[in-house]
């Protein structure tokens, strides 16, 4: 079957994607707190010219997410789905994470059988690793370098090569050929189950969906009357924020983060061809009279009565980071494992074609005392990360952790 060749964009609509997304950015970014000596003078100034000459289409999306990088957010971003479905965008028959301690990409999992879990990532192509993502660095949109660093596997999937070798700490010239798609389906879903007597454990993989969070409420309820809860934010990529599940596990006086936008973005909020595609779905929430009040919110009745750990790592975005937020800072949970990506707020979606779209992050979020947040993440009351071996022998020390300071009754009341 022959390949449909690449649809290239003429000149004119190069121009137009670059004038949308600059227009954008100008009325509705939330982050230039972030980026104190940027400004969309200085960013038309820097690519107009190569917007103009760009050869490929391939070469255009690279400068446009070089673009959207320079913003320094987590929650803006680049895409283009008919590079996405030649595979240039794609995904791994692996998992790889960056190692805050060790400073390495590791292998968590796999299903390649040449690429084993515990295996360390030495070079691409030849290429030293660190000198690989220093050299790429400048296209992946991040809130920090951190989590720039934690994305290299992930959503920079277009940085690699269709086809390209690994090198690994226990083996050379593993050939790496991506799948289609941007990442793998979804096909997780909330899970829950009792660890020990009194002690109940729910894992939450994601929030994109009101499924995850009635899942997870319906296992709250089950659990009601344990001593402890155990509740699983690792590697959940967002979504909109569980305050349902929240309100359930408050049992006192709580205040939720700060929230700070441009003006202009009550646009994006009011308009009724837009609100879908915004991620402050928490305004239609039907319980917003009881959130939307300025202040402290006062808790339910029926309120979760048990100690309550929340276990976060790097890869923890967004949605569980507003979530996890009001539980520290209100003292309601004790929070283990490593610190978050450090990226939370509204991300909106802008269309420029069918196949060609960016997102801006279009609210900025701080603790509720006003304390910063983005790109620094929340660092967990407990921090364990596991070691080499752990990840080798898939041994699971922050829940063996949490599990520990639960069977004590040790931890925040």
């Amino acid at each position: 079957m022959t390949e449909r060749p690449t649809q290239e964009l003429g000149k004119v609509e190069r121009l137009l994607l670059f004038h949308k997304t600059l227009s954008a950015i100008e009325n509705y970014f939330a982050h230039w707190e972030g980026v104190p000596n940027l400004n969309p003078e200085k960013l038309f100034r820097k690519y107009i010219g190569r917007v103009e000459n760009v050869k490929s289409r391939y070469e255009l999306d690279l400068i446009m997410m070089e673009l959207i990088a320079d913003l320094n957010n987590g929650h803006s971003w680049f895409t283009d789905s008919q590079l996405e479905a030649e595979g240039i965008f794609g995904h791994f028959e692996f998992n790889v994470k960056y190692h805050d301690k060790l400073h390495k990409w590791i292998v968590v999992s796999s299903n390649d059988k040449n690429v084993v879990r515990g295996d360390i990532i030495a070079r691409i192509d030849g290429e030293d690793i660190e000198k690989f993502f220093l050299r790429q660095k400048k296209y992946i949109s991040a809130s920090s370098e951190r989590s720039a660093r934690a994305r290299l596997f992930g959503r920079s999937s277009m940085l690699f090569p269709k086809s390209f070798t690994i090198d690994t700490t226990a083996k050379k010239n593993i050939r790496v050929v991506k799948k289609n798609g941007r990442m793998a389906k979804l096909t997780a879903k909330t899970t829950g189950r009792m660890l020990a007597d009194g002690i109940a454990y729910v894992k939450i993989p994601s929030f994109h969906n009101s499924s995850f969070e009635k899942r997870a409420v319906k296992y709250l309820r089950k659990f009601k009357k344990t001593k402890a809860l155990i509740l699983d934010l690792r590697d959940n990529g967002g979504g909109r924020t569980p305050l349902w599940l929240a309100s359930l596990l408050m049992d006192r006086k709580w205040i939720r983060p700060k929230y700070k936008s441009n003006p202009k973005s009550a646009e994006l909020w009011n308009n009724p061809k837009t609100k879908k595609s915004n991620y402050r779905g928490w305004l239609n929430w039907p319980g917003r009279r009881f959130f939307g009040i300025v202040g402290y919110i006062k808790p339910l009745k029926s309120a979760y009565k048990g100690n309550v750990y929340i276990l976060v790592n790097e890869s923890s975005i967004s949605a569980p980071e507003d979530f996890t937020i009001s539980f520290k800072y209100n003292k309601r949970a004790t929070i283990i494992g490593s610190t978050t990506a450090g990226s939370d707020g509204d991300g909106h979606y802008f269309e420029f074609n069918k196949q060609i779209g960016f997102g801006l992050g279009i609210a900025r979020v701080y603790w509720p005392d006003g304390k910063k947040f983005e790109g620094i993440g929340i660092k967990p009351d407990v921090e364990v990360l596991p070691s080499l071996n752990d990840v080798k022998n898939g041994r699971d020390v922050v829940l063996e952790k949490a599990m520990a300071m639960a069977e004590k009754g040790s931890g925040r009341p």
